[in-house]
């Protein structure tokens, strides 16, 4: 039998497995809004980030679906969501479990992703993937949803040149930055293109066969913040 000493520190250990953050071993779907996420929290991770996927939901072709393993190998815990779902919400359930939360968002996730910053959201950052940068004629902006510089938290825009999508035109990224002041650099990654669409996940936009070089950039950057 273990004597009084041993036991109080069996019961403090205890205690703290108890208050301290849930552990998650594997990835698992859970219950976000109005929806259901992925979440993955390896081992030791400290650093967080939500994914709102691009207009297709949680497809496998979404570039953050089919890639979102890659952050999981940077010690980044992640939650999937559909860009029509609410990344506020994300942010506070994965905050459950890790205390920096980014949001991480692709193409019309950007505008979901500005929206929640818009309502209150305080991620610790925010990565816009093949982003809807500035207004067009076909639909709105990051910019026009968050409507003033001061409200982004520090931002990191990646973009591909050859970007063929009439919603997310690279050139829109220099007024972005500029319109930003200060808060927002950006990056520019290079691909293939198999599909058709020209905003598919599949073509210049989605980033085929450059999936390591968006999700590494995207890690770095969140893991500063």
């Amino acid at each position: 039998m273990p004597s009084s000493r041993a036991a109080i520190r069996i019961s403090i250990a205890l205690a703290g497995l108890l208050l301290g953050p849930p552990i998650v071993a594997a990835e698992e779907q859970v219950q976000v809004g109005r929806g259901v996420g992925f979440l993955n929290v390896p081992s030791g991770a400290n650093v967080g980030a939500v994914l709102v996927s691009g207009s297709g939901g949680m497809s496998p072709n979404d570039l953050l679906m089919r890639s979102r393993h890659l952050f999981e190998r940077q010690g980044v815990a992640t939650l999937m969501i559909a860009n029509d779902n609410s990344p506020l919400r994300a942010v506070e359930l994965l905050r459950q479990y890790v205390p920096r939360v980014s949001l991480v968002a692709m193409s019309a996730g950007t505008l979901s992703a500005a929206r929640a910053v818009a309502n209150g959201a305080r991620p610790n950052s925010l990565v816009l993937i093949s982003g809807f940068l500035t207004p067009t004629e076909v639909s709105g902006s990051v910019s026009s949803i968050v409507g003033r510089p001061g409200t982004l938290p520090p931002t990191l825009v990646i973009h591909n040149r050859q970007e063929e999508c009439e919603r997310t035109p690279a050139s829109g990224v220099a007024p972005f930055i500029a319109w930003s002041r200060g808060r927002a650099q950006g990056m520019w990654v290079a691909s293939g293109s198999m599909g058709r669409n020209p905003c598919g996940p599949l073509n210049f936009h989605g980033f085929p066969g450059s999936e390591d070089a968006v999700m590494q950039a995207a890690g770095q950057f969140v893991s500063r913040y």
